[in-house]
């Protein structure tokens, strides 16, 4: 599994645990990325790093045209640096988990169960007040030259994410 994040990191923790290794350290036949709507994951990155620096809120919503901030509003492709064959999931789906179940019990007989899965505590910033207030905050600043800017910087993440979306 390939983590990059923003993309269902805290997801994929805790449905395979906390473990991780650097991927040039395997042979690899198949790798698994999971991708993101590129501005979504904007959007949830700034979110994440003006959590992380609530002392600079205020100078990060009159920034924003900066657009890369830190590993989390880093374009999904740039972790993109390897050679093999890839199997794509479009988290933005509602059964991508799903998805990944039967994938990894049909081509690696790991005989995952939807029932294991069915407690999953998915992070989600739909039950964080602040986070909410911070992402409306965040919308009311982006205009509509701004996006354009955004949408350029990622155009490499937008055109895979159209390739793959489901």
């Amino acid at each position: 599994l390939l983590w990059i994040p923003k993309n269902a990191s805290c997801t994929l923790r805790t449905l395979f645990g906390e473990v991780r290794y650097s991927i040039f350290n395997f042979d690899v036949e198949t790798y698994y990325v999971f991708l993101r709507d590129p501005i979504e994951r904007w959007k949830s990155g700034l979110l994440e790093y003006i959590s992380r620096h609530k002392h600079q809120k205020d100078w990060i919503l009159d920034n924003l045209d900066k657009i890369q901030f830190d590993e989390h509003t880093v374009p999904q492709t740039t972790f993109l640096n390897f050679t093999g064959r890839i199997n794509y999931f479009d988290i933005s789906g509602k059964d991508w988990i799903e998805e990944l179940i039967e994938t990894l019990n049909d081509k690696h007989k790991i005989f995952l169960s939807k029932k294991q899965f069915s407690t999953l505590n998915v992070n989600s910033t739909k039950d964080d007040k602040y986070k909410v207030e911070l992402y409306k905050s965040i919308d009311n600043v982006i205009t509509p030259e701004l996006l354009q800017k955004v949408r350029d910087f990622y155009i490499a993440d937008i055109e895979l994410y159209e390739k793959i979306k489901t």
